[in-house]
C-alpha cells in the first residue's frame, strides 16, 4: 500500500515538474517579447496612415427621412445606407418609391416623397456641360465620345472594373488600345469626376 501511495506521488510531482518546464520554455525573453508587442503594434496600425485618404461623395438628402440633409459617404455606398444614416423614413413616407439599391453618385440629390407628393425634379448645374464622365458613363455614352467605339468603350469599364476609377483625364491612356493621340482627340470631349 505504502509502495503504491510513494508511486502516486512519484508520478503527480512528474506531471507538475513536467509541466513547470514546459510552461517556462515557452515564456521568452522579455526584451524579444517587446519587440514582438511592437512589430505587432506596427501591424495594426490602419493602413490608411500609409495609403491615399479615401475619397468620400456628398449626397444631399431631402424629404421624409428623420434628419435630412447633406450627407458624407463612402464611393460604392447605397441609397439604403445614406436612409439608415439619416435615421430612416419618417412615417408618412412613400418606401415604394425609393430605389434603396441604387449606388450613390457625387453631388446627387435622393428625394424620399410623401405619400400621394409629387417627387420634384431636381437639375444638377453641370460644370462641363457636353463632357462625357468617363467615371461615371456607360457603354452608350462612351461610344458617344468622337474615335470612341463598342470595343474601346468596354475597354474602359473593364479597366474601370478592375482598376476603380480615373484620377485624371490623362489615365485613360493606361487601357488597351488608347494611346496619347487617341487621348489627344478626344480629350475635350471627356471629363473626370471622384
Amino acid at each position: 500500500m505504502e509502495a503504491v501511495l510513494a508511486l502516486i506521488i512519484i508520478i503527480l510531482i512528474l506531471i507538475v515538474v513536467w509541466q513547470t518546464w514546459k510552461e517556462s520554455e515557452q515564456q521568452e525573453d522579455p526584451f524579444q517579447m517587446m519587440n514582438q508587442m511592437n512589430v505587432m503594434e506596427e501591424e495594426e496600425e490602419p493602413p490608411a496612415a500609409h495609403q491615399k485618404e479615401e475619397n468620400v461623395i456628398l449626397v444631399d438628402l431631402k424629404g421624409a427621412v428623420v434628419k435630412p440633409g447633406v450627407y458624407q459617404m463612402k464611393p460604392g455606398q447605397r441609397i439604403n445606407d445614406l436612409i439608415m444614416l439619416a435615421g430612416g423614413f419618417q412615417n408618412d413616407a412613400d418606401a415604394d418609391r425609393v430605389n434603396l439599391a441604387e449606388v450613390l453618385q457625387d453631388e446627387a440629390v435622393v428625394f424620399v416623397p410623401r405619400k400621394g407628393e409629387e417627387s420634384p425634379v431636381f437639375e444638377l448645374q453641370k460644370k462641363d456641360s457636353g463632357k462625357v464622365d468617363i467615371n461615371k458613363a456607360d457603354q452608350q455614352e462612351l461610344e458617344t465620345i468622337p474615335g470612341i467605339g463598342p470595343s474601346k468603350a468596354a475597354a474602359i469599364l473593364n479597366y474601370r472594373e478592375e482598376n476603380g476609377l480615373f484620377s485624371k483625364v490623362e489615365d485613360l491612356t493606361k487601357v488597351a488600345g488608347i494611346g496619347e493621340k487617341t487621348l489627344e482627340r478626344i480629350k475635350e470631349s471627356i471629363m473626370v469626376s471622384n
